[in-house]
């Protein structure tokens, strides 16, 4: 569901759709367009009700607790399969979503155990969510990075993951911010930061807030010194390969060192935990600076190259 199923294709074709406590902004297109089935049956649970319906009809709606929703829901189900006697029947369109998630889990393994140089996006992101404890909270903001991301990370507890790309509060930049207002409310827990370069040169100076406040965040940035899903759709439409390339002799490390954080240069896939363990022990915020591969596209690419060129 959300971004994943959307971008992988696997809301294709569904006749009813339950959303739990999703917006439909822009990167789920409002909910309208040809990724949802033109009869399609949308369900919308929330625990705030001015969001049901939000940006797009729907016909159900049900106000209440995510958990507490689904739990009911289930007990319901299981009752009346057994009291018919019946089987969840396994359908072509179930069988699509099941080869669509053996896809993607396969696409993701063969890069989050390689160990080349340039690091594989996918291994950075095996590592930080490795890295974490189950105490920690983890921002993800940007395009490629967060698609890498996502499928990786099991989230333990409510706002334990939050995205900052799309939504009411804001694109592509606002991790950093977040981040240090997650800190700042949970003063207690771990705060991490993954994105990519071209998001973090939107807000990149509020490290020196997280500094001037003593709020230890730690940033990783995959830097691949290029806007990767501006590039990638470029490239896999054939047009012109234009302002998509960032600098690559810049070193964000050491401008967080510059604004009196910790600051670390990584080219080493082995070294990304043992540099995250140094950030957070430097008791400062922290930037990792992580050089990793610009070949390597997402699932999002495909669908991003197919909607915009």
């Amino acid at each position: 569901g959300g971004p994943v199923g959307y971008d992988f294709g696997s809301i294709a074709g569904a006749d009813v759709l339950l959303a739990i406590g999703v917006r439909f902004e822009e990167i789920l297109n409002y909910g309208i367009g040809d990724f949802y089935a033109p009869d399609v049956k949308v369900i919308s649970v929330d625990i705030e009700p001015t969001e049901i319906g939000r940006n797009r009809p729907i016909d159900l709606g049900i106000w209440g607790d995510a958990k507490a929703v689904l739990t009911q829901l289930n007990a319901t189900v299981k009752k009346a399969l057994k009291k018919r006697r019946m089987k969840r029947e396994e359908t072509e369109w179930l069988r699509d979503v099941q080869f669509i998630v053996k896809s993607m889990n396969e696409i993701l393994a063969s890069g989050a155990s390689s160990s080349n140089k340039p690091i594989d996006p996918r291994r950075l992101g095996k590592e930080v969510c490795e890295f974490l404890d189950k105490d920690s909270c983890i921002i993800l903001d940007g395009g490629d990075i967060q698609a890498h991301v996502i499928p990786l990370f099991c989230a333990r507890f409510p706002g334990n993951y939050m995205s900052a790309l799309g939504g009411s509060l804001g694109h592509l930049g606002g991790g950093i911010p977040f981040a240090i207002g997650v800190k700042a409310a949970k003063p207690d827990k771990k705060v991490l930061v993954i994105e990519g370069d071209g998001s973090f040169l939107f807000n990149a100076s509020e490290i020196d807030t997280a500094v001037r406040h003593d709020k230890q965040i730690v940033i990783v940035i995959s830097n691949d010194s290029q806007w990767g899903m501006v590039r990638h759709a470029q490239q896999l439409t054939k047009a012109y390969d234009v302002g998509s390339k960032l600098n690559e002799a810049v070193r964000y490390d050491k401008y967080a060192e510059s604004l009196g954080a910790y600051g670390e240069l990584v080219t080493d896939p082995e070294e990304i935990k043992p540099a995250l363990k140094r950030a957070y022990n430097s008791g400062l915020p922290a930037v990792l600076d992580v050089r990793t591969d610009p070949s390597v596209l997402s699932f999002a690419n495909f669908h991003d190259a197919e909607k915009e060129y």
